[in-house]
């Protein structure tokens, strides 16, 4: 991502009952980043649909998995923890 930098904190991968997968994740950056990020977040990934809900009890975001190339060209550090993620998963 060029300009911006911010991070996804607290990435986690799961499984609706329907079998759609989803992630679930914080969002952390500096507060010019934060918002200007936030703000490319909500326009690549809609609200409407069920693309993302945000959890204010928990302040976490939760993404279906169908848009996890707009969260690798968001957020700096997504596609390597979701590669984490994907290997510690690997070992079950």
């Amino acid at each position: 991502m060029a300009g911006a930098m911010a991070t996804v904190t607290d990435l986690a991968k799961g499984t609706e009952a329907d079998g759609e997968e989803f992630f679930e994740f914080g969002i952390s950056g500096a507060p010019g980043d934060f918002e200007h990020v936030l703000s490319q977040f909500k326009a690549a990934v809609p609200f409407e649909g069920g693309g993302r809900t945000w959890d204010p009890e928990t302040k976490r975001w939760r993404v279906r998995a169908a848009y996890a190339p707009a969260l690798s060209r968001l957020f700096d550090n997504f596609a390597d923890r979701l590669e984490e993620i994907e290997a510690q998963l690997g070992l079950f």
